[in-house]
């Protein structure tokens, strides 16, 4: 639980690099400057949980070999068991952050020109792939809100609209790093989703079925913006196409 949560928060505050053709599957991933700070407070404090919740399942397993001993009898060999100090050793995370150097300090002698155009390309590609990255966690929360609201008998979460809200607050503003107007047009349509709360929404069968039918036209539009952008199926996971299966 305490892994989970620390990959929920990396993949929610960074994205993944523009893929190399070469297999690439794991790697260092972009932080947007703007969100760094508050990614930093969030993965440091999962992270010293998750040393914490490793010192105490560790802290148990003196306990845990007496119990075996006690049922096992003269089957019980001590080797089968390692130690706390030993098992302690399989448990580890850490985080870093790296800044981008700048294109204007690359300094390569005769090839600085080369290798700047090349960056401009690399860096123009980050940009695009952060872009579709950004439609594609759009196109999940909003379709996932439309068809949640769109049931006569469901249940309704607070987190339904949370992450549509942590979207349009924090993640997008923070990340549309080129000022892509399109992007930031749909993130205006998003904010339109959060006219009332999951509450009023529970209560109010006007309130659900208003917010449905905003749900519903955004999703389009982003399902649009993302195809336009070059997102397909196959850059979507199970759970993103089967959420966004009536709008991509």
């Amino acid at each position: 639980a305490q892994a989970s949560r620390i990959r929920n928060i990396l993949y929610l505050y960074t994205f993944e690099l523009p893929k190399n053709g070469g297999g690439q599957q794991k790697g260092p991933r972009v932080l947007p400057t703007r969100l760094a700070e508050t990614f930093l407070d969030k993965v440091t404090s999962a992270i010293d949980s998750f040393h914490h919740h490793a010192d105490d399942e560790c802290a148990k397993l003196d306990k845990f070999a007496k119990k075996e001993q006690h049922r096992l009898g003269e089957l019980y060999n001590a080797d089968d068991y390692p130690t706390p100090e030993q098992v302690r050793t399989r448990f580890h995370s850490e985080v870093f952050v790296d800044g981008l150097p700048t294109i204007e300090s690359i300094d390569a002698g005769r090839h600085s020109d080369a290798m700047q155009a090349k960056a401009h390309d690399r860096e123009a590609r980050v940009v695009g792939e952060v872009n579709k990255q950004l439609l594609i966690r759009m196109l999940e929360h909003v379709s996932h809100l439309a068809n949640t609201l769109g049931k006569e008998k469901t249940k309704i979460f607070p987190s339904l609209f949370d992450n549509v809200r942590e979207l349009v607050t924090d993640i997008i503003p923070a990340s549309n790093i080129n000022n892509d107007k399109e992007i930031a047009d749909l993130c205006k349509e998003l904010k339109k989703t959060l006219r009332y709360e999951a509450g009023q929404v529970k209560a109010s069968p006007n309130a659900k079925e208003t917010i449905q039918k905003v749900a519903h036209k955004t999703a389009k539009k982003v399902a649009k913006s993302a195809k336009s952008a070059g997102v397909t199926k196959a850059d979507l996971s199970k759970v993103q196409i089967a959420k966004a299966s009536a709008y991509f």
